[in-house]
């Protein structure tokens, strides 16, 4: 199992949507790749696809690992998105950590499009709900992803 604890840290540090450049990174990815918004709009999809090195990072780390299945957490919609990849751990996830099953948009970019399209049912999208994550709400979440895991 292999942890990216923060893929935008810029983002986290100023509490945006945006790494340091400005770039959504989830619209940063190849797939569907187009130029969306402008610099200052909060889904600015960048120059060109992986142009931001937050992005460039988790394609090559993707590549690299092929991983059986990855689990995208965003906030803060409070859905597991049920609307590609691997449905049946999105059901099961859904169901452990309380939290509805939700079909939500394909976006162009996404890194979790991205993912599935190289590597089928292999991503699964986590909407955290909005608001601080308290260490009980973790705690669930963490225990439902290796529930996900199987036996060790």
């Amino acid at each position: 199992m292999w942890i990216v604890e923060n893929l935008n840290p810029d983002g986290y540090a100023t509490r945006r949507r945006q790494n340091g450049g400005g770039v959504d990174l989830n619209r940063n990815f190849p797939l569907r790749w187009h130029a969306a918004d402008r610099l200052g709009d909060v889904h600015y999809a960048g120059p060109r696809a992986l142009s931001e090195p937050e992005s460039r990072f988790a394609a090559r780390l993707i590549e690299r690992l092929r991983p059986q299945l990855t689990i995208w957490f965003h906030q803060p919609l409070g859905v597991v998105d049920d609307s590609g990849g691997w449905r049946a751990p999105a059901r099961r996830y859904s169901r452990l950590v309380g939290i509805p099953l939700v079909r939500l948009p394909r976006y162009a970019g996404s890194a979790a499009t991205w993912q599935d399209h190289l590597y089928p049912n292999t991503s699964l999208v986590v909407e955290l709900p909005p608001g601080r994550l308290t260490r009980t709400r973790a705690a669930r979440y963490g225990d439902a992803v290796l529930d996900l895991l199987g036996p060790t």
